[in-house]
This record gives C-alpha cells, sequence and structure tokens, in this order.
C-alpha cells in the first residue's frame, strides 16, 4: 500500500480507499423520532387535563342551573323587572339624542337648535 495524501491509500489492485477515523453513528432519526413521540405524549396529557377541567365545570354548572342557584323565583322576577326599567330608561335617551340630532329639540343651557356641522 502507498500513501497518496492524508486519509488516503492505495492497495495492490490500485483501489484508492478513504480512510475516516472513528466512525460514529448517526442517531439523527432516532432522535426525531423519540422528540416527536415525547411531544406527542405531553401534548396527549395537556389536552386530557383540560379536557377533564373542561368536564369539571361543566358538571358544577349544571348542578348550579339545576338547583337554582340558591335564588328564589321573586328574586329572578325583581331582577326582570330591574332590567326593564333600565332598558326604558336607555330607550328614553336614545329619543332624547335622535331628537337633539335632528334639531327637533333644543338644548338646555343654549336656547337654540342644535345643527349638525357638515
Amino acid at each position: 500500500m502507498t500513501e497518496k495524501g492524508p486519509g488516503h491509500r492505495e492497495t495492490r489492485d490500485g483501489i484508492a480507499r478513504t480512510i475516516q477515523g472513528p466512525s460514529r453513528p448517526n442517531h439523527m432519526e432516532e432522535l426525531f423520532f423519540f422528540s416527536s413521540f415525547g411531544a406527542a405524549i405531553a401534548c396527549a396529557l395537556l389536552f386530557g387535563a383540560a379536557w377533564a377541567r373542561a368536564r369539571r365545570r361543566l358538571s358544577r354548572l349544571e348542578d348550579r342551573l339545576l338547583n337554582g342557584s340558591g335564588r328564589a323565583p321573586g328574586d329572578l322576577e325583581e331582577r326582570v323587572n330591574e332590567l326593564a326599567l333600565r332598558v326604558a330608561q336607555l330607550a328614553r335617551g336614545q329619543e332624547f339624542l335622535q331628537q337633539l340630532l335632528s334639531g327637533q329639540r333644543r338644548l338646555p343651557q343654549s336656547g337654540r337648535p342644535v345643527e349638525r356641522s357638515s
């Protein structure tokens, strides 16, 4: 065998061979597989925890709705009446604003109709 350069040797038959240092096995495929598998397991665990929490919250909400959440029917009626009064106040306020913008109503402090600026 004769030497031609660093890392090359020629055999008796004239075939050039490259001599490499200590060979390392390439573990990239295994690394990719196990990383993907680990990520999939972690995602499955997180999804399972979120699913269990949602089911628990839903069952608590259903229990509260079925038990009436401790409110008497009269209390519910009172709340509905309060909301109806507030909606009526809002409607009157909207009518007032509409009249101001159309010029049918005058502002209390100026005494003249509001004019739109174009």
